[in-house]
């Protein structure tokens, strides 16, 4: 089985994505996606798959004897990370690759606890981070109802604006 960095560039020539407006991803994404749980190394199993929308293709995306007949431009990928060993396989051409740890951490974040700066007044708030992906830290903001009674509301908060304490 080959090695791959965890990089962009690498990870991005091996994925064959559709620029279909009715993906729901877009492929900078996936690649972003899939760098973040190799470098949070915690175990987990992902399918990312693109569609091939037009009326020409229609039927290919899951005819595997199709796929082999033509170029076509999409793919569905699987990413299995256990005891923190990554391994990403294309499932239609069942080639996989195992994606190296990176050297540098540059998307996942350790944090307990995040400064938020509110970017159209520069008002800040401090919370508790329950979880994250590579563009938010989810977190609990307490609210109030119209009768005063407090509840929790998990809200995603971009990390742009965001400062680990």
């Amino acid at each position: 089985m080959e090695i791959i960095k965890c990089n962009k560039s690498v990870i991005g020539k091996m994925i064959a994505w559709s620029s279909s407006r009715y993906n729901e991803w877009k492929k900078a994404d996936v690649v972003t996606d899939i760098i973040f749980r190799v470098e949070h190394g915690e175990d987990c199993s992902v399918e990312y798959s693109s569609g091939c929308y037009s009326a020409g293709a229609h039927g290919y995306g899951r005819n595997k004897a199709a796929y082999k007949k033509i170029k076509w431009t999409g793919g569905t990928y699987q990413l299995v990370i256990k005891d923190s060993t990554a391994i990403l396989r294309d499932i239609y051409s069942n080639e996989q690759v195992k994606i190296e740890n990176p050297k540098k951490i540059t998307l996942y974040t350790p944090a307990k606890r995040i400064r938020y700066t509110r970017p159209y007044d520069r008002a800040t708030f401090e919370y508790d981070v329950v979880n994250q992906n590579a563009w938010y830290f989810y977190c609990y903001m307490v609210r109030e109802k119209s009768n005063g009674e407090k509840y929790k509301q998990l809200c995603n908060i971009d990390k742009k604006h965001c400062e680990v304490i």
